[in-house]
């Protein structure tokens, strides 16, 4: 993940992956988030299946907007999901609280 709107919205991009993680083991107790590398221009996830980074760029794609590449091992050993967002071409959504204040 790159881009200007991962410095400022680090946390909140983190907890959008953690939450599909948690969802994701619910079903498949093996298919989760092993390592969150946090670099000065980027964060690397990096997941023990090829399904979770896609779901969790496709999100991210949703929430946010950005751009997603997907790239797929020949073989099918491994993807590299890469979602990059600038600032002033993301759109913030409000986030629901279901009605409650």
């Amino acid at each position: 993940m790159t881009g200007d709107f991962i410095q400022t919205h680090r946390q909140e991009v983190l907890s959008l992956a953690r939450n599909l993680e948690r969802g994701e083991r619910a079903r498949h107790p093996l298919h989760r988030i092993i390592r969150v590398e946090e670099r000065p221009d980027a964060v690397v996830l990096t997941t023990t299946d090829l399904h979770l980074p896609k779901r969790i760029g496709q999100a991210l794609q949703r929430a946010y907007k950005g751009s997603l590449d997907l790239h797929y091992d020949v073989e099918g050993c491994y993807v590299r999901v890469q979602w990059t967002a600038d600032e002033n071409k993301t759109i913030i959504r409000p986030q629901r609280n279901g009605g409650k204040s």
